[in-house]
């Protein structure tokens, strides 16, 4: 009996530590030089393609320059231009990779595995820009998915990278010295296992794109960009962000949801852009106090970034439920992945 007990003590002592793992919220300070970077900057680049009338190359360029602040992790100016010279290379080479095998689904598998292979070396070799490659495959694949004008591609690239540079100019000549964007802070907890990552996230990415195929939806690469930003060379951080991953979208699609569905028609397209301009300002801080509640507000933009771009009639309602269901089956390939990485802990 007494045994029993003990056991079930045991079991509930690692229930309560894992769901503080997912659910608990971190302290400090608010990442207010955060909050102002990719507010500012994300809200610039959509904000000019916007006036300009081309409401798609304005959803490019907030994907883009959103990617450029995520990867901003370096500890000083130097470092951190490098990096968003770097990243703004490396997008725009992946963007036209992926539009050269637009529409050749085997061509695109097999791009993406070979980079995904690459891009798992790198996170696991190379400490500080281990992001970039995750992104950039994001974009070869939304761009090789989506019928994307060539010119507002480059005008989006050229914008974001420009911004990103100016953002961190800027931000080091009112902060000099301090360090980059609150991710940093992850650097130096982060693990660094080798190339052994690599073949696994590789064959992870290419499986998830290849399920988004056959499954059919309207937008098959979510299920691997999923994948590719969830994994995890580590098992047990693989699955609290899968499952922080899954929740957190679940939190965000219901939320587009009721907005999009609530938002008067005639005040849909105004206050479709005010949520697009502010939400932007606020993920830092839940990515600062739980994976799972940046995730949220994050998932939120993007649906109703694309709801923007649709025509009035045409609202993307059907695309919250396709977003939910893919990103579950990404967070299932990523953690069933996780099972064959044979990293160990400390």
């Amino acid at each position: 009996m007494n045994a029993r007990r003990l056991f079930a003590r045991h079991l509930a002592c690692r229930a309560r530590h894992h769901a503080l793992a997912i659910l608990g919220l971190g302290s400090g300070p608010m990442p207010r030089p955060a909050m102002l970077r990719s507010g500012l900057a994300i809200g610039a680049c959509f904000t000019l393609f916007l006036l300009f009338g081309r409401p798609e190359a304005a959803v490019l360029a907030a994907f883009f320059c959103n990617f450029l602040c995520l990867a901003d992790k370096a500890s000083h100016v130097r470092a951190r231009v490098e990096v968003q010279a770097l990243g703004g290379l490396a997008f725009a080479l992946a963007g036209a990779l992926g539009m050269l095998v637009a529409g050749y689904p085997v061509a695109v598998l097999a791009l993406v595995l070979v980079v995904a292979v690459g891009a798992g070396w790198v996170h696991g070799t190379v400490p500080g820009i281990e992001a970039l490659p995750r992104f950039a495959l994001c974009c070869l694949i939304v761009t090789a998915f989506l019928p994307l004008d060539r010119g507002d591609c480059l005008a989006a690239v050229l914008l974001g990278t420009v911004v990103g540079l100016a953002t961190v100019i800027l931000d080091d000549a009112i902060r000099h010295g301090r360090q980059g964007l609150y991710m940093a802070r992850l650097r130096d907890a982060a693990k660094y296992p080798g190339p052994r990552f690599s073949l696994i996230y590789g064959s992870a990415a290419a499986c998830g794109l290849g399920i988004g195929l056959v499954w059919g939806g309207s937008r098959p690469y979510w299920v691997t960009v999923t994948t590719l930003l969830v994994m995890q060379p580590d098992r047990r951080i693989n699955t609290v962000r899968v499952l922080q991953r899954f929740l957190g979208t679940l939190a965000g699609v219901v939320a587009a949801f009721l907005i999009a569905r609530s938002l008067p028609q005639e005040h849909r397209e105004a206050g479709l852009i005010a949520l697009i301009l502010v939400l932007p300002f606020l993920w830092p801080f839940g990515y600062d106090r739980n994976y799972a509640l940046g995730v949220a507000v994050l998932s939120a933009w993007v649906l109703l970034m694309i709801d923007s771009a649709l025509p009035s009639a045409d609202l993307a309602t059907p695309l919250f439920l396709t977003r939910l269901s893919d990103t579950a089956l990404g967070c299932a390939v990523a953690l069933v992945g996780s099972f064959a990485v044979f990293e160990v802990e400390g």
